[in-house]
């Protein structure tokens, strides 16, 4: 059984199926013949991430990193904030979370990767999961035949009041 370079191999080990591993200051590239494999390095597990991560899964919003940040601490009293933007930013490029723009122009994060949309107020900046408006089975590969370009993936963003806010607007 042959075995590729996964998550938790380390840099420069030896990869069976490999005819070439180049290695590129913080990229390693793996050459197995048909496809090419690139991990980063900054790519493995560590407590750290792993608690970051797992406050973003737990969360019952769609936090900021200063929110996240203050939570982390309960369990990390030492973690800096700049631990946290450079796990954030790890776990995004990985594909781990997505980042959504709020009202509020700060980057919120979402552990959330199946397919959904998103409100978001206006007003208190609150972003909310819209479930159910993104069709699974779209291929939006598609659009490439009616307008050219190549679709990589889809965003859809809805802005407006939450109830809260309405409520508030109309008193």
């Amino acid at each position: 059984m042959a075995t590729l370079l996964g998550p938790q191999q380390e840099a420069g080990e030896k990869c069976e199926l490999a005819l070439v591993v180049i290695q590129i200051p913080k990229i390693i590239l793996v050459d197995v013949g048909v496809c090419m494999i690139m991990k980063t390095q900054r790519s493995r597990e560590t407590k750290q991430r792993r608690i970051v991560y797992d406050t973003i899964l737990n969360a019952d919003l769609h936090p900021t990193a200063d929110w996240i940040f203050q939570e982390v601490r309960t369990e990390l009293p030492q973690i800096s904030l700049a631990t946290v933007y450079r796990n954030l930013s790890v776990l995004r490029e990985n594909g781990k979370i997505h980042e959504v723009v709020g009202a509020d122009r700060k980057a919120h994060y979402d552990g959330n990767l199946d397919p959904h949309a998103h409100f978001i107020c206006t007003r208190c900046s609150d972003i909310w999961d819209v479930n159910d408006v993104i069709e699974k089975d779209v291929d939006w590969r598609a659009l490439k035949d009616l307008v050219g370009c190549e679709v990589h993936e889809c965003n859809l963003e809805f802005r407006g009041l939450c109830p809260p806010c309405r409520r508030n607007a109309n008193v």
